[in-house]
């Protein structure tokens, strides 16, 4: 185990540490007891539908858990940005208005642990971060949720033929979150030793209650730390094999807009049926509509998730609609995550979880419609 030093006369954290099968839970226990008593466990189980985000008793961890699927059906997102969240409530009676703060304003906001977030779902939520907290107006909801959560990311040990992390710039063993942990490659059973890497404060913090009155083991902790990494990190998808998106991820401006004036956006366009489906199980889509619900002597605002590839989203009063035509609104889905997030932020605003292609009807696959984009033509994936 390895030790970073910190500024003068501040705690020195550990960095790394190996752990074994049996003591996950205790990982899970010491994780909930750093980000706060009494908060919310998450993790991954298995329902009919599939593998879903719920509350757990981190006790009854099993590390075999996440050898047993790829991904969850949705990304955590929904704990942190809610499909439908009350920004406030008011009273009004005898001409007394009175407001009434949400639980995440008033500051009652509970603490949470998501444990064992796959890498492309922890770089959503640093995508979320800038698009949500960067900038003059930050969504101080979005904000409050996200200071009391700690993240840990566990690495994928196979992917769906609908991944393609690798052809967006990160890998399936992504570092992301406050912890990070890593199974031996090629692992299926959950008996392998853990390896365990602390990427914050918070994620040390873990390592070193966890670790507590144990001898700090030696360099070699980090150097096989660093080897499993390499590894699990050199691992491709089969799209990314096929398709490269490095001429997207490194754009200027004046080509993304070459890209926003491609005739080929009709046919990318043509198969889709603007159900919203892809918006909806996105780990980084964020619009939403707001209304209010209001009641005979009161009620309350709220946010509810919404979709770019709906008619009425962008219907403006008067009835005017920028984006009038399905072209139009596939055009502004793509740019968004291909273009439009990059230019502003550096990143794409995909992560390549492969979910929207899972979820839409007509298999419309983001790394398809890049491929159309480059190369002119459609591309079976």
């Amino acid at each position: 185990m390895t030790e970073l030093t910190g500024p003068a006369g501040t705690e020195t954290k550990f960095e790394y540490l190996s752990l074994r099968p049996e003591r996950l839970a205790a990982l899970a226990e010491t994780c909930l007891a750093v980000a706060g008593v009494g908060g919310a466990f998450w993790a991954p189980r298995h329902r009919p539908e599939g593998w879903v985000w719920e509350p757990q008793n981190p006790a009854e961890i099993d590390c075999s858990t996440w050898s047993a699927f790829v991904n969850t059906l949705l990304s955590p997102k929904a704990i942190l940005l809610p499909q439908t969240e009350e920004l406030f409530g008011w009273e009004s009676r005898q001409n007394d208005l009175r407001i009434t703060p949400s639980r995440r304003a008033d500051g009652s906001l509970m603490s949470a642990v998501l444990f064992g977030v796959r890498p492309c779902d922890a770089a959503a939520l640093q995508i979320l971060d800038q698009a949500l907290l960067e900038g003059p107006w930050p969504d101080d909801s979005y904000g409050a949720a996200r200071e009391r959560t700690l993240t840990v990311t566990w690495a994928c040990g196979a992917t769906t033929p609908e991944c393609f992390c690798d052809a967006c710039g990160l890998n399936p063993a992504a570092e992301g979150g406050d912890l990070m942990v890593l199974p031996a490659p090629g692992e299926s059973s959950g008996e392998s030793t853990l390896l365990l890497r602390g990427l914050t404060e918070r994620g040390r913090e873990v390592l070193a209650r966890l670790a507590e009155g144990d001898s700090p083991a030696g360099p070699e902790t980090a150097a096989e730390y660093r080897s499993r990494h390499a590894a699990l990190a050199g691992r491709r998808t089969a799209i990314g094999q096929r398709v490269d998106l490095r001429a997207v991820r490194g754009a200027t401006e004046e080509e993304s807009l070459v890209l926003f004036n491609s005739p080929a956006w009709p046919t990318i366009a043509q198969r889709c049926i603007s159900c919203g489906a892809c918006a909806y199980v996105c780990p980084t889509c964020h619009c939403f509509a707001v209304s209010d619900e209001a009641g005979f002597q009161g009620g309350r605002r709220v946010r509810t998730w919404d979709s770019c590839q709906f008619k009425e989203y962008m219907v403006a009063a008067g009835g005017h609609n920028p984006r009038p035509t399905k072209t139009e609104r596939v055009r502004q889905r793509f740019m968004h995550k291909l273009s439009y997030h990059r230019v502003r932020h550096g990143r794409l605003m995909c992560v390549g979880c492969g979910r929207c292609a899972q979820a839409c009807p007509v298999g419309l696959h983001v790394a398809e419609a890049a491929a159309v984009l480059l190369e002119g033509e459609a591309t079976r994936l």
